[in-house]
């Protein structure tokens, strides 16, 4: 398998400082779990990236940036209406627990995975964003690589050739 990688010098920055980053927070986060989780959430952002940058090169980007951000825009709407109706039932002064508490206590495993999900799309899109900032220095790289198509030669019609002499 052939890794050709070959983004633009600013991709290998922002991914580095941001790594840097990561690893100075990572750092003073105690907890193992905690720490897995950062390590986790830091390589699906470098793979969102990398994959960003491969679909940019791909022509397919903006298909699946659209898809990824109706997905984000969803599940948003769920959390937007969920608030809402959460603060409309329940006053500032209630003992009650919310519903979706209630629910999530019941339910753990369907509650992490929607988690999961939750989180997964919002670090993709992060991901994303970073390739985009990249997307017209990849275009460009890209197409002075590339060595420009050979001219097909039209037949040229015998009559046509005949009358010009």
């Amino acid at each position: 398998m052939k890794l050709n990688l070959k983004f633009p010098l600013g991709v290998y920055i922002s991914v580095f400082v941001l790594l840097a980053l990561i690893t100075f927070i990572w750092d003073q986060v105690e907890t193992k779990i905690d720490q897995d989780i950062i390590k986790y959430l830091a390589a699906i952002f470098v793979f969102a990236t990398a994959l960003g940058l491969h679909l940019i090169r791909k022509g397919t980007f903006d298909l699946y940036k659209n898809i990824l951000n109706a997905i984000w825009n969803i599940e948003t709407a769920f959390v937007f209406i969920y608030a809402v109706n959460y603060f409309i039932e329940h006053t500032p002064i209630s003992k009650n627990e919310s519903p979706f508490y209630e629910w999530s206590l019941a339910h753990p495993l369907i509650f992490s995975v929607l988690i999961a999900a939750l989180t997964v799309v919002c670090v993709s899109r992060a991901g994303f964003s970073l390739a985009e900032i990249f997307k017209n220095s990849v275009a460009i790289a890209d197409s002075t690589e590339t060595p420009p198509s050979e001219k097909s030669e039209m037949p040229i019609d015998e009559s046509i050739k005949e009358s010009q002499g």
